[in-house]
C-alpha cells in the first residue's frame, strides 16, 4: 500500500474527460476566428445554417479534475465550427469530429499549467460527449 500512496501523491483525480459540442453564439466570429477570413465555403455553411439545413457546432475536448480544491473543468482549443445536416443522423459526423489528438494536446495542458495528472488515470476516467438539449431537439442522433 505504501508504493501506491507514494505515486500517487500530488496526482489529481481526473472524474471525467470528454468533448463538448456546443453552438457558436457569433458564428460568423467562429468562422473568421478558424481561418481568419471569410470564405466562400463558410459563406455556403452561413447560408446553410440560416436556412436551417444545418446546425453549426464547435468541439472541445475536457477533463474534469479535482487537484484538491475541488472539482474543475478544464478544456482545450475548440475545433470548428463544423455544419452538422439536421435532415439525416448526425451520429457519425459528430463522432467524425471528436479528435484524438485534442485529448493528448488536454493532457499535456493540463501538465503545463502544474496539474499533475497520471496518463493512466486521464485515458481511464469515464469518455463522456455532451450536446445541450437544444442541439439534441434540432439533430437526429441515434
Amino acid at each position: 500500500m505504501r508504493n501506491f500512496e507514494a505515486h500517487t501523491k500530488g496526482t489529481a483525480r481526473v472524474h471525467a474527460t470528454g468533448t463538448l459540442f456546443e453552438e457558436p453564439a457569433d458564428p460568423v466570429g467562429a468562422f473568421v476566428d478558424k481561418i481568419g477570413v471569410l470564405t466562400p465555403e463558410a459563406r455556403q455553411e452561413l447560408d446553410a445554417w440560416r436556412a436551417g439545413e444545418v446546425v453549426l457546432l464547435t468541439c472541445v475536448a475536457f477533463a474534469e479534475v479535482d487537484a484538491g480544491s475541488g472539482r474543475q473543468r478544464f478544456t482545450g482549443q475548440p475545433s470548428g465550427p463544423h455544419a452538422v445536416p439536421t435532415h439525416r443522423s448526425a451520429t457519425a459526423d459528430l463522432l467524425g469530429f471528436i479528435d484524438g489528438s485534442a485529448a493528448d494536446d488536454l493532457l499535456a495542458a493540463l501538465g503545463i499549467h502544474g496539474i499533475k495528472v497520471s496518463r493512466f488515470d486521464y485515458y481511464a476516467a469515464p469518455h463522456r460527449i455532451e450536446v445541450g438539449d437544444v442541439v439534441r431537439r434540432r439533430l437526429t442522433l441515434d
